[in-house]
């Protein structure tokens, strides 16, 4: 039989990295947490994976951290794990993917799992024992742009006393945004004056409000992050938040780009990084200045 749309999807991915890459040894076809082993030499980024429970509107998330607060998710009874609480409280109202569904998965399927977009692509199963359980849905349901999650991951941070000038530890929220319709406050503010069309509204509001109410908690979401972070920074110079963006509304968000669009998006940060003089605006080349030069990056000389 043909695999689902959603298969299909992740065994293209795992194709296309084992063919980019040959010599690789681990791929998207590998199991997740082969990624990290304990004897691991070279370091690799943590990942918090977004998606979104059907049935309760929960993030779910899938990461090789453990989130669930319920300890006996990770043991080995899988009697004991089929009964486990996969909640968390540091990350409030938020599933554990693995302390819920007890196995391992494909990378290509963890990725997957924020990444499933409506009716194009398939929503994916979850079991626990013996049924479904629940559909896990695009991460963008709950919140498009990840802030809410790396939000609560900044105040675990924050609480362990740990971002200070004494253990050297410094924070840097790095946003990547694909969405060239993101407005700062003032051209939200200007929106609600916009005049809008009446014609099959009954029909059209609903889908319209909650693409809206997407847009809306994502950019809530993403305020609150650069606030918390920022506070930091004043207390102890330990915070840092930079925004790179898409600014030119003509540029497509897709997988599959052609060459005249990568060009434009090499445009948004030109090869030639020259930091002196101070560039101006809200541009990817200030955001990029900004980051190397209060990272340590440049030297003093060399920045604005």
């Amino acid at each position: 039989m043909l695999p689902d749309r959603g298969t299909a999807l992740e065994r293209a991915w795992e194709a296309a990295t084992e063919a980019d890459w040959p010599a690789n040894t681990l791929s998207f076809a590998s199991d997740f947490h082969t990624f990290w082993p304990a004897d691991r030499k070279t370091w690799l980024p943590a990942l918090l994976i977004n998606g979104t429970s059907a049935k309760t509107g929960r993030r779910i998330i899938t990461s090789n951290f453990a989130i669930a607060d319920d300890q006996r998710c990770f043991g080995q009874d899988a009697t004991v794990r089929a009964v486990c609480d996969p909640g968390s409280s540091t990350f409030p109202d938020a599933v554990d993917f693995f302390a819920w569904i007890g196995r391992e998965v494909r990378f290509s399927t963890a990725i997957h799992n924020s990444a499933r977009f409506p009716y194009i692509d398939a929503a994916g199963t979850l079991r626990r024992g013996d049924g479904p359980v629940d559909r896990i849905i695009d991460g963008g349901y709950f919140e498009n742009f990840g802030a809410g999650t790396v939000f609560d991951l900044v105040q675990v941070l924050a609480r362990s006393g740990r971002l200070n000038k004494d253990q050297q530890i410094a924070l840097f929220v790095i946003q990547i945004s694909s969405d060239p319709d993101i407005e700062d406050q003032a051209g939200r503010d200007a929106d609600l004056n916009q005049p809008i069309s009446l014609s099959l509204g009954d029909l059209l509001t609903p889908p319209e409000g909650f693409y809206g109410t997407r847009d809306g908690l994502g950019t809530r979401a993403t305020r609150v992050l650069e606030d918390l972070t920022k506070n930091l920074g004043k207390d102890n110079a330990a915070g840092s938040y930079f925004h790179f963006r898409l600014h030119d509304k003509t540029e497509p968000m897709s997988w599959a780009l052609s060459d005249a669009a990568a060009q434009k998006l090499y445009q948004e940060l030109p090869e030639e990084r020259n930091c002196q003089p101070k560039a101006s605006g809200s541009t990817n080349l200030t955001q990029y200045c900004n980051f190397v030069c209060r990272a340590g990056f440049r030297a003093a000389t060399d920045c604005p």
